[in-house]
């Protein structure tokens, strides 16, 4: 199964990690790791997060507060992550 991110998702998992390390030395990293976990589940299990838009489901990030908007293109075996968004953001700033 191959992921493929989005040129947003990546800016936005690199500001991120760059704002908790800021905050806490080993934080940013901690995160990333957190990313890459849930990454993994993602890829063992596609279609088990919720779906929330049209195609896009949302998968949450445990001890941080954000999420990983993603749809899996079946045909091809593609998780395509198209953000990695804070949930204390509008929901209707998301776009596909």
């Amino acid at each position: 199964m191959k992921t493929v991110f989005s040129p947003k998702s990546l800016i936005e998992l690199k500001e991120a990690v760059k704002f908790y390390e800021k905050r806490k030395k080993g934080l940013g990293k901690r995160f990333s790791k957190a990313v890459k976990e849930n990454l993994e589940f993602i890829q063992r299990n596609p279609i088990a997060s919720e779906l929330k838009y049209q195609n896009i489901r949302v998968s949450i990030i445990k001890k941080f507060p954000f999420n990983i908007h993603y749809y899996y293109e079946k045909e091809s075996s593609i998780i395509f992550v198209a953000a990695i968004f804070h949930t204390s953001q509008n929901p209707d700033k998301f776009e596909n």
